[in-house]
């Protein structure tokens, strides 16, 4: 090469570099920000309460737990009591159900049977008067043995919203009246079959009034809704929107790659369900151009703010993404055997990107385009769960 095409080389290169290094940041961000997504793989409604909002919720429902996991005329349909078999224990036809821990008062009964023959006084249907039928709840809904926020999960996950939780507990919403069975504290008994000194009335330690003021208090704790997947409100949620993107050119003689790994950035919601959140993120690139080689790395700032709504009749989730803060740049290159290097700040160029997403753990919104010939760029948003930071 002589001096004319080594000056040529480096004026080329000079005139590539840095300005090809903005035009992956300006490519990669705003022809991406006004198009529209669709999202894929949902798993899960993430939980947009605060700090404060889920230990507030998580104190308010051990009140309740403490109760129904305790209370006899609770545990009295969830699990302390199998009436098919003879005393305590386990299930011989059911090894796996949970063993029963209180014997049932007319001994065993044969699985067919008509509960109703004995437990045929149960208060009835508020919705239309008719009799309530007795059973046993289902083995998954059982109370023994578990912990308050196994038992909150459990009922998020088989209630579907907070007015149907307070209608459960006020009169069953209409149909078999369980709740007014057992603060009436006879067990729905026929009397004349099974007198008071056979099976005294024995009522729950707490009033309905009181047991759904502890209620309405855990449901005020979220707004006043569920909110979230099943365990919103039962347990601490971490999240992070997890952004990575990447362009390739080859123009010419030109051809360079830049790359940013995943790069998760952590956020925190407040009261009203909006969110902040700051990470960082490192550009990897390399390149060849008439003859010269490149690597460098870019040093960004990322900050995501927005706000999510997750109710049982809403669900999403916007976000904007903005790399609000200077970019910290190092390069080496070499040419003709000669090599050199450059560091630089570049300014905060006020980019932001929006999406609109359902708001779901691992969804993903992916995205390719070409801006221009030779010219590759691609991005994608990823919303996930991350473990509770460290203190």
């Amino acid at each position: 090469m002589n001096h004319h095409d080594h000056a040529s080389a480096q004026s080329i290169w000079r005139q590539f570099h840095l300005p090809m290094k903005l035009l992956v940041i300006l490519i990669t961000l705003p022809t991406f920000a006004s198009a529209q997504f669709s999202s894929k793989t949902p798993e899960g409604a993430i939980c947009p309460l605060s700090e404060s909002q889920t230990q507030k919720s998580i104190e308010a429902f051990s009140k309740i737990a403490s109760t129904i996991a305790n209370e006899p005329r609770c545990l009295g349909c969830h699990g302390r009591v199998n009436p098919f078999i003879e005393g305590t224990g386990p299930d011989p036809a059911e090894p796996d159900r949970v063993a029963s821990q209180f014997e049932h008062g007319a001994g065993a009964v044969d699985r067919s049977a008509d509960c109703n023959e004995c437990h045929s006084k149960m208060a009835r249907r508020t919705r239309d008067g008719s009799e309530s039928k007795w059973m046993t709840a289902p083995d998954f809904l059982s109370f023994i043995g578990k912990d308050a926020p196994t038992l909150c999960k459990q009922i998020r996950d088989n209630i579907p919203t907070a007015k149907d939780f307070l209608g459960h507990l006020k009169d069953d919403n209409g149909g078999n009246n369980f709740a007014g069975t057992a603060f009436n504290g006879d067990r729905g008994l026929d009397r004349t079959m099974f007198s008071e000194k056979e099976v005294p009335t024995q009522k729950p330690h707490i009033t309905k009034v009181a047991f759904m003021k502890l209620a309405q208090d855990w449901i005020n704790t979220t707004g006043g809704e569920f909110k979230g997947d099943k365990s919103c409100g039962c347990e601490p949620a971490h999240y992070a929107i997890r952004y990575s993107t990447s362009t390739e050119v080859n123009i010419e003689s030109i051809h360079h790659t830049s790359a940013m790994e995943p790069a998760d950035i952590p956020i925190t919601f407040k009261d009203d369900g909006t969110y902040t959140g700051d990470g960082t993120g490192v550009y990897k690139a390399g390149g060849t151009a008439a003859g010269c080689t490149e690597q460098s790395t870019l040093n960004v700032a990322f900050n995501v703010s927005g706000q999510a709504i997750e109710t049982s009749e809403k669900q999403s989730m916007h976000i904007d993404l903005e790399y609000p803060s200077p970019m910290a740049y190092t390069m080496t290159a070499e040419c003709d055997g000669e090599s050199g290097g450059a560091q630089a700040n570049i300014p905060s160029m006020n980019v932001k990107a929006s999406f609109d997403m359902k708001g779901e753990v691992e969804e993903k919104i992916e995205k390719e385009e070409s801006a221009m010939a030779g010219i590759v760029s691609k991005l994608q948003v990823k919303i996930v769960k991350v473990p509770e930071p460290a203190p």
